[in-house]
């Protein structure tokens, strides 16, 4: 039953016409999440996250909790994507996590390749897991994180529980602050443009979450950004990269020289920002080319 729940919010969402109705059943399956979630992990293999892709989860957890009641965590990301991706593009996720925009990506991409980042012991164990459940050759993982600089770092989460009483798996960082105080692990972190710029052919989107470090990894992929200008959907979470000791001002200027344009993404569709102070929570889109 909730697998065909499952199955008619991602169809809804997805539909240009009919968004406002899945909302309605995303609204409702969010007090179902809450109702029927408990604080012990429990493992489920769903079959239909975003169509036919099958993904592991723990069912009990913020974002496993909500690709099981939903079909998905990241809405209008996905539905995004799921228009301007072209099957021989290379996605780069860094921050993959248990693969969400990873296993969708390669769905899209049968003659391209994804490559993903998740240096973090469980969210990499669900990562493989999942890219074994589909047998997706053209993702290949790296056991490392990104940086400006080749070295090792703790990487911080937290045990304080969402509203819904589920806790967040997708909060590691390596900056620690506030409820932000648990070492979850030792990473390797290195540097992108010394391992894979001379060796990549093309490079069309980059998606990067890593709370907060999102300004250093793209320092260490510098070179593959002047050659390639990929769109880069980029979360900005301005606690978070004030923790990391830096501005979204920072992280905008970074990009400028390239003449990237900012978009939001609303209900799937970008809308072009013109101004910075709309930029505060949330991913969003810096491309060169006119998306509208």
């Amino acid at each position: 039953m909730i697998r065909l729940y499952r199955a008619l919010t991602t169809k809804l969402i997805i539909s240009e016409y009919f968004y406002l109705l899945g909302m309605v059943l995303v609204r409702l399956s969010r007090k179902l999440k809450k109702r029927y979630s408990s604080n012990k992990k429990e493992f489920v293999t769903i079959k239909n996250f975003m169509g036919n892709i099958s993904m592991r989860l723990d069912r009990n957890s913020y974002m496993g909790g909500s690709i099981f009641w939903n079909g998905f965590h990241h809405a209008s990301e996905l539905i995004f994507l799921n228009r301007y991706l072209k099957s021989e593009m290379t996605f780069i996720d860094i921050g993959a996590n248990q693969g969400e925009f990873s296993l969708f990506a390669a769905s899209k991409l049968k003659k391209g390749q994804v490559l993903a980042f998740e240096p973090t012991p469980y969210q990499l164990g669900l990562l493989e897991q999942n890219v074994l459940l589909n047998n997706f050759k053209q993702i290949s993982i790296y056991k490392f994180g990104l940086f400006d600089k080749n070295c090792s770092m703790d990487v911080y989460t937290s045990d304080v529980k969402e509203k819904d009483g589920t806790i967040n798996e997708g909060l590691s960082s390596l900056f620690q602050a506030g409820e932000r105080n648990i070492v979850e692990a030792s990473i390797e972190l290195k540097v992108f443009d010394e391992l894979f710029f001379e060796q990549l052919k093309r490079v069309d989107v980059v998606k990067i979450d890593i709370e907060g470090a999102e300004l250093f990894a793209l320092k260490g992929m510098l070179k593959t950004i002047k050659k390639f200008r990929p769109l880069i959907l980029l979360e900005i979470n301005e606690i978070a990269i004030t923790e990391a000791g830096y501005t979204k001002q920072d992280l905008i200027s970074f990009l400028s020289p390239f003449n990237y344009s900012i978009y939001r993404i609303f209900r799937g569709k970008p809308e072009k920002i013109k101004n910075l102070d709309d930029v505060i929570f949330g991913n969003f889109i810096f491309t060169t080319d006119p998306l509208v």
